[in-house]
């Protein structure tokens, strides 16, 4: 028979891998520019560089010069700026004609990606 710490502590594993299996908003940004892509995602970047398996998706609202504009500050601030000892996938999704803004998600790997 389980003690009952090994109980909750078996309970609580448990309840973190469902929980974790769910895709987390990391963050909305209205305005872009390098200096906000730097200022604001170098460290975002870093902070979970050792996740692994997960995927990154970029929902980028607004007309499509201005989503591929998006596209490639965000992709220069994540490639040029930190060293990663894992590969993670960068997906783009057009979010449409909109206010522009960028949505950035960390969805595990199998988990129903964000739409916008």
């Amino acid at each position: 028979m389980l003690r009952p710490c090994a109980l909750v502590l078996v309970l609580l594993i448990a309840s973190y891998s469902v929980a974790s299996q769910e895709a987390v908003k990391l963050i909305e940004l209205g305005q872009l520019s390098k200096r906000i892509a730097n200022r604001k995602l170098v460290p975002l970047w870093k902070t979970i560089r050792c996740d692994e398996g997960v995927d990154i998706y970029v929902i980028n609202y607004g007309a499509k010069t201005e989503g591929r504009r998006r596209a490639e500050l965000i992709s220069d601030s994540w490639g040029f700026r930190c060293e990663f000892t894992r590969f993670r996938g960068f997906v783009f999704i057009d979010g449409g004609q909109s206010k522009p803004r960028s949505v950035i998600w960390k969805v595990p790997i199998g988990v129903e990606p964000p739409q916008p």
